[in-house]
């Protein structure tokens, strides 16, 4: 048997007390019928089976100013990225942030091993995922190559 893993490590930095304080009410400061309630606002999450996982690790550096975001075994770049679509949003609509993910497996397995990049801005979430991008870069070898043959 063979173990999938999603994995990333990303940070927020430069945070004001004020952004300290909304992350950390946030993640934090919930009774179980509010957490992680910030995720209901992506269409995209499936929040009903999420259960009681976040999808992400996190550790709010008070004296670094900063929130450093990781995803070691099943990360979830969606919910990573609706935080911080949210985030700025509500503190710095002109700023942009990103990050990239691993998506590996404990095998040398055919076809397990991809990884992405999600660009958030306050008004949009932009994903690429390696291997759904190389299947469309083949589809799209495959039409011109079946435009080209001889009729």
């Amino acid at each position: 048997m063979a173990n999938n893993y999603t994995q990333f490590s990303e940070v927020l930095e430069e945070l004001t007390e004020e952004e300290m304080a909304w992350l950390q009410a946030t993640l934090e400061d919930q009774d179980d019928e509010e957490r992680y309630r910030f995720l209901q606002g992506n269409p995209e999450v499936d929040f009903d089976n999420m259960g009681d996982c976040l999808g992400f690790d996190y550790e709010l550096g008070k004296q670094e100013k900063r929130l450093y975001i990781t995803g070691e075994e099943d990360g979830e770049p969606l919910h990573v990225a609706t935080l911080v679509q949210q985030f700025l949003q509500k503190f710095r609509p002109t700023d942009c942030w990103w990050m990239t993910w691993a998506a590996t497996c404990s095998k040398m397995r055919v076809g397990e091993f991809s990884g992405g990049a999600i660009f958030v801005t306050a008004n949009e979430i932009q994903w690429l995922e390696a291997s759904n991008w190389a299947w469309e870069q083949k589809k799209a070898h495959d039409a011109r190559q079946a435009q080209d043959q001889p009729g």
